[in-house]
């Protein structure tokens, strides 16, 4: 299996494909697993590291030539060109003599010229929906790499059907050249008391007495229409709780900047950052709701953890996230401000809400479901 993004600070690709590897592993769902990052095999040391470390880890301090050249990739076109024409002919000699009795798994889009059966992840067609949210050369990079996983005949997961829906109409492939896997959550996201969310004291936050966004500062996350909503609702409702923002920096955000600045400027929320993922897990449980109405996503998986928290979501309709949406959740229409305000008012102007997990679609989802899942797709794949 690839294992690039375990080599850098966790990401949402890097917790997807930690919690898969660990779930294919603890279950004994497959033999013979290897590790393959920047052109070579883990050694067996960090093979262990991999499976071990917490997600908010990676398994070097000091960052490989390959991982530097890959740093900045999104803003060199040199870059860019040179490390498509060196990885694929670096893997493609290391990976050879495994063609007959392995199968490759790519997390990550990025799919080596393995002469054996493939599997490639594709998370999400943001790049090719909506280029303007992402760097030119990062694009032009995503689209030959997606182009070569499809055309080498690779078999796609992705985690959404929508997101399959979207990968078969693009490039055109059959039902059965596409599976749909919805990711799993972690015990650690669940329901909590006051008395249970010690980190609250450190935000200076109230139970149940603000609003939460979480993901990385980028255009299709809306944050400035969710800021925007906010604000209108609170303006005209009156209630006094904060917004709260956490996650990785993103880019292309200089308008999601102003508006977290703006929103600081009067004291009605912050960014906190990134936070750990005990913080984390607290922050979900003990939210009024997550405020999580993305333009585009290809799973959501904050909706789902805090669904697993007992948190009521306001999120996308028609997106991956109202695959497993429930009943306490509200759907709106991302582009809409107002009608996001309007969903925020009613989250304040009600009771708090702690949802059942019994009773919500977050109680079957979880990483060994979703490691099972993928071994049925490897074992349609796998070497007679």
């Amino acid at each position: 299996m690839g294992a690039d993004p375990l080599l850098n600070p966790a990401t949402g690709i890097g917790h997807y494909t930690r919690h898969l590897l660990l779930a294919l592993h603890n279950r004994n769902l497959v033999s013979d697993l290897k590790l393959y990052a920047d052109g070579r095999f883990l050694a067996n040391e960090q093979h262990v590291n991999a499976l071990q470390a917490p997600s908010s880890s990676h398994l070097t301090s000091a960052p490989t030539r390959l991982q530097q050249v890959r740093a900045i990739l999104a803003n060199n076109r040199l870059a860019v060109r040179a490390y498509a024409q060196i990885m694929p002919r670096l893997g493609q000699m290391r990976l050879r003599g495994f063609r007959d009795s392995h199968l490759y798994h790519s997390p990550n889009f990025l799919l080596p010229d393995f002469e054996g059966p493939a599997v490639s992840t594709f998370h999400d067609l943001s790049i090719l929906r909506f280029p303007e949210f992402h760097p030119v050369a990062r694009v032009k990079f995503m689209e030959k790499v997606m182009r070569h996983a499809v055309e080498r005949g690779s078999h796609i997961i992705t985690d959404a059907e929508v997101v399959k829906d979207e990968v078969q109409k693009f490039y055109g492939l059959d039902s059965h050249n596409v599976t749909a896997i919805h990711l799993g959550v972690g015990d650690v996201f669940r329901a909590r008391g006051a008395a249970q969310c010690l980190s609250l004291s450190e935000y200076g936050l109230q139970y149940r007495q603000f609003f939460l966004f979480v993901g990385s500062l980028e255009p299709r996350k809306n944050i400035v229409r969710i800021i925007e909503a906010y604000i209108s609702a609170r303006q005209k409702n009156g209630f006094s709780w904060p917004l709260i923002l956490a996650g990785g920096p993103g880019w292309k955000n200089s308008r999601e900047l102003e508006a977290i600045e703006d929103l600081t400027q009067r004291g009605w929320g912050r960014y906190l950052g990134p936070v750990t993922q005990q913080g984390l897990a607290e922050l979900y449980a003990s939210a009024r709701a997550l405020l999580f109405p993305s333009i585009y996503e290809g799973f959501g998986l904050p909706a789902l953890e805090a669904q697993r928290s007992g948190t009521p979501t306001i999120t996308s309709a028609g997106s991956a996230m109202a695959e497993f949406s429930c009943a306490e959740d509200t759907l709106v229409n991302p582009l809409d401000v107002q009608e996001i305000a309007a969903a925020i008012s009613q989250a304040a102007l009600g009771s708090p809400v702690t949802i059942s997990l019994a009773e919500t679609p977050a109680v079957a989802l979880t990483w060994d479901r979703t490691a099972q899942k993928t071994q049925a797709v490897y074992q349609q794949l796998q070497p007679s």
